[in-house]
């Protein structure tokens, strides 16, 4: 299973390879949660940068916490 957290606002990764990437996890049949932050960059969890979200990075942070409870 493969837990992917993305801002939607990221240049880094922009929507449409994210949309690639759930196409290909699909159609290899991969079980896969993605979680994904409107109007949130790359570094949403990074303390001490103009792009960091203190919301996000709580929510990221739970959802990373409650993922290995859903593996079993």
């Amino acid at each position: 299973m493969d837990l992917s957290l993305h801002g939607t606002t990221d240049p880094t990764s922009e929507m449409n390879e994210v949309a690639a990437i759930a196409n290909d996890l699909t159609e290899t049949r991969v079980t896969f949660d993605m979680e994904l932050y409107g109007n949130v960059r790359h570094t949403l969890t990074s303390w001490g940068v103009n792009d960091y979200d203190p919301k996000t990075d709580t929510q990221s942070y739970d959802e990373l916490l409650t993922f290995p409870e859903r593996l079993f």
